[in-house]
């Protein structure tokens, strides 16, 4: 999912719990902070020797385990927040949007929307782990020659 459209997403909904699932019936606690969004660009070249370009936008999510809280954020309330950074530096409304998140027990690592499930009251972002990948195999088998492997086109 873009910004953009996560951004329209909490911008309609302002009323409702925002919720980040990031397992089977594991959320991010209720008192959870965002605490930095940042505007992410990434220039790499993989091992076949092509570059690569890409923005991503990564939310922070942190909590002070001796916070508690009654009900998760609002949509609203997120939003806000997404207008303040805005307001200082203009996100990149077509970069894929990520969320940084982790805690005593678990590694921080960057999550990925798979999912979103709105409901009267509530909007649950289902996100995982990204697996890593090897670029030039996906675009061998995005251009259709999946017969072919990454060490005859002298990478990996």
């Amino acid at each position: 999912m873009n910004t953009k459209n996560f951004l329209s997403l909490i911008e309609d909904h302002p009323q409702k719990e925002l919720i980040f699932a990031y397992g089977e019936q594991l959320h991010v606690p209720k008192a959870y902070h965002i605490t930095e969004i940042k505007n992410v660009s990434i220039e790499s070249v993989d091992c076949g020797g092509f570059s690569h370009s890409e923005k991503q936008t990564v939310v922070q999510l942190w909590i002070d385990k001796n916070e508690t809280a009654e009900k998760y954020m609002t949509a609203g309330k997120a939003a806000k927040i997404f207008q303040i950074v805005n307001n200082v530096k203009p996100l990149s409304q077509n970069a894929n949007i990520f969320f940084e998140w982790g805690m005593e027990g678990l590694a921080t690592s960057n999550y990925q929307i798979d999912a979103i499930e709105n409901s009267e009251d509530k909007i649950i972002v289902k996100m995982s782990v990204p697996v890593t990948a090897c670029k030039p195999r996906l675009q061998m088998e995005e251009v259709g020659n999946s017969g072919a492997s990454c060490s005859e086109k002298g990478c990996c």
